[in-house]
Formats: C-alpha cells, structure tokens, sequence
C-alpha cells in the first residue's frame, strides 16, 4: 500500500504544470498567454515544444464567455514557424464544457509584429533560460 502511495504521488509532483505569464494583453480583446515553463524540451530535430495557455473573452458584448485554450505547441527556432500539435478549449461559465481539437499538422510562418511572434520569441527565451539554469547547451 505504501508503495502505491509513493509512487502516485511522485507521479503527481511529475505532471504539475508551472504556468508563468508569456504575454500580457495591450487591449481588452487581446488574450493574456502563459507557458508552462516545466514543459518546455527540445527535440532531436532542434524544434522545441511547449504547453500554451490563452485565457480570453469570447462572444458579442450581451452574451460573453471566458475561454481557456490550452494548446501544446512545437516551435522550428530556424525557420520561424509554429505548429499546434492538440488544444483543449474550456468554456467557463454556465454552463462549462470543453472540447478538444487535434492539430493539423500544418505550420504557420511567425508573422513579425504580431502576438505570435511575440508567443515565438517568449518560447525561445524561457527555452535558452531553462537551458542556462540547468547548465545544458
């Protein structure tokens, strides 16, 4: 029985996320972004992957709902591009549900001045400042 315990609870300490706030909005209509920072690896093609975290308001003014994506996300650093590999969307509010989409497969090219290259850039420096704390790279 003690062992059962013991391993279940390192399993949970493992799967705790560390969401630290990636982008903050500079309008009402903009979303603020998190990255789970514990998330964050490097492939062995050089792409990086990571945990999103998009809260927003969605809808018209009369009928608005709050919405939290949570998307796992790899990065190419060379090219400049960026796929969404799932995302969960949770509505939240009455009543709350959730729905989950795979991605496509497809990449998107970072357009500069735009919150994407903003997420891109953020993704690069938690990965350079994870690989600096560690000691690896």
């Amino acid at each position: 029985m003690r062992t059962v315990l013991l391993i279940l609870g390192l399993t949970c300490v493992c799967l705790s996320a560390d969401w630290q706030v990636l982008y903050e909005p500079h309008a009402i209509n903009e979303p603020t972004i998190y990255i789970d920072s514990s998330s964050i690896a490097l492939l062995s093609n050089g792409n990086i992957r990571a945990w999103l975290k998009w809260n927003y308001i969605a809808g018209s003014k009369d009928a608005q709902v709050a919405v939290s994506d949570v998307q796992y996300v790899e990065i190419n650093v060379i090219e400049k591009m960026m796929t969404i590999i799932v995302c969960t969307r949770y509505y939240i509010g009455r009543p709350s549900y959730t729905e989950t989409e795979r991605g496509t497969g497809e990449w998107d090219y970072i357009v500069p001045d735009t919150i994407g290259e903003q997420v891109f850039s953020g993704i690069c420096a938690f990965f350079f400042a994870k690989r600096i704390k560690t000691g690896r790279g």
